[in-house]
């Protein structure tokens, strides 16, 4: 992905912009509080390595905003609007309070608020002015409350709500998005919609189909890295313990997109999908493939993270979502992409070239259990760092559970909430070496157990280890440890059950 470097700078840049405002401005517009630092403006090579500044390390631009933009919301004196969100319906009507941060020099006498709403070319859909008001020096001041009827707005599409204060070089801006009140979710006539590549799924792909695969949020997919909305801050050991993602790289222009309005990069019409998002790992594919909607991987992992990507299955043609918009649907924007998607599939344009098997397929659509329940162990490490046994179902790779002794004869167990059906595990233990041995059984009870892999004379060449098994309406799972690779200690970092 080398060659995807400047934009993926691009676009992480341009969220990490839209995420320092809103921190700012959110303090801005606390009352009664007392100032913010920026723990900083410009990169910081040290301490893990920050690159999240809006300036480089010796404090020159990075191209990313333009000081005028800067102050725009980090200044002396802002415009605040608040209103309740950013997406919007034609039947609405956007309403916002219009306040003024005013830490600057004297008092502001009769001012004046100019506002107006523009579409994407520039044309004023709506527009007016607040009555004059005195500005006190020193503090957060209301200026009054603007009201637009949306009804007349184009939609779907981005609007600017800008606002100035007159005859002041103090101005402001903010983009909504307006979506029909109605869209139409129904799949094309030549179409159909999965959740899970099920036997329907998978003959109409054979019978050269086209299916439509909107993940399923109940159904946790094994081969994500997680959703997430605003980029990794800072160095990620020291705050959240496993790396984040950097945002969204699209391009506008992607015909899967035609009805869905937006930037190269992620903004707010996308906080819900990118949020609630599955990102699938797509490292397998060629070298020059490209999701039509790329999550951007932290530096640490740099996975191919699709989004939004289309793959040819056989002679079927297969559109993949991994953020469950059906769940979503009243989401006015969740429910936008959802029939931008489904009318491409249904077009002529939709044409994937890129192959995939049906067994590798359903492999990366693989899906887990849900880790609820209560893990145990027979003993846990005492130490500043925390090692409790639920820290092997946490979802993080990067958090173990320890053994408090280094000697073999351990366990691990978890006693599910209700019986589940089981297809097999996958086993990250905590040093990537190879000579773990182990006993994996399984119980109905909680009290009589049953082999479900005897893996007590295995030695695997690396950590991750892959297990095949069929049980049926388990309570609990245990792992016995018999063995573990020499001067290593107990340890599991992840455990995952299909």
């Amino acid at each position: 992905m080398l060659d995807q470097a400047d934009d993926f700078f691009r676009a992480s840049g341009a969220l990490a912009a839209i995420c320092y405002r809103e921190d700012i401005e959110a303090a801005l517009r606390t009352a009664h509080f007392g100032g913010f630092q920026l723990l900083d403006l410009q990169d910081f090579p040290g301490q893990g390595t920050a690159l999240v500044g809006m300036l480089d390390a010796f404090m020159d631009s990075k191209g990313i905003i333009s000081p005028e933009k800067w102050r725009e919301f980090c200044s002396p004196i802002v415009i605040l609007a608040r209103f309740e969100k950013y997406s919007w319906t034609r039947g609405e009507t956007f309403s916002a309070q219009i306040q003024v941060a005013h830490y600057g020099d004297g008092d502001l006498p009769e001012e004046v608020l100019d506002w107006s709403l523009s579409n994407a070319p520039g044309q004023v859909v709506a527009s007016g002015k607040l009555p004059a008001t005195n500005i006190e020096e020193g503090g957060l001041r209301s200026l009054g409350t603007i009201s637009i009827p949306l009804s007349e707005s184009p939609s779907p599409g981005k609007l600017s709500l800008e606002l100035s204060l007159e005859g002041t070089a103090i101005k402001t801006s903010y983009p909504i998005w307006v979506y029909p009140d109605r869209v139409d979710v129904s799949a094309p006539a030549n179409v159909v919609i999965a959740r899970t590549l099920d036997d329907a799924a998978t003959a109409a792909l054979a019978a050269g189909g086209r299916v439509v695969l909107i993940a399923d949020a109940r159904r946790p997919l094994l081969h994500t890295v997680g959703g997430g909305f605003a980029t990794d801050f800072w160095c990620w050991p020291m705050f959240h313990n496993k790396p984040g993602t950097m945002g969204l790289l699209c391009d506008p222009a992607n015909p899967a997109l035609a009805d869905f309005p937006t930037e190269f990069h992620s903004d707010w019409q996308w906080f819900d999908i990118a949020l609630h998002g599955q990102p699938l790992i797509l490292d397998e594919l060629p070298a020059r493939y490209r999701p039509n909607v790329q999550v951007i991987d932290n530096v640490q992992r740099v996975h191919r993270l699709g989004l939004v990507f289309e793959l040819k299955v056989g002679t079927g043609r297969l559109l993949i979502c991994a953020s469950d918009l059906i769940e979503m649907s009243d989401k006015p924007a969740s429910r936008q992409l959802l029939s931008s998607l489904l009318k491409y599939a249904g077009s002529d344009r939709f044409n994937p070239q890129t192959p995939m098997s049906i067994d590798r397929l359903k492999e990366l659509l693989r899906t887990t259990q849900t880790m609820d329940g209560i893990a145990s162990a027979s003993s846990t490490e005492q130490s500043w760092q925390n090692f409790q046994p639920y820290r092997a179902i946490d979802g993080n790779e990067y958090t173990h559970w320890n053994a408090a002794s280094r000697s073999p004869n351990q366990w691990w167990k978890i006693t599910f909430n209700e019986p589940k059906d089981l297809g097999g595990a996958e086993i990250l233990w905590g040093d990537d070496q190879a000579g773990y041995r182990y006993l994996v059984s399984g119980s109905v009870d909680g009290s009589h157990w049953q082999t479900l892999s005897d893996q007590s004379k295995s030695s695997f060449s690396d950590a991750r280890q892959r297990l095949e098994f069929n049980a049926k309406g388990m309570r609990a799972v245990r792992i016995q440890i018999t063995g573990v690779p020499a001067g290593h200690r107990v340890s599991i970092s992840e455990i995952r059950f299909f």
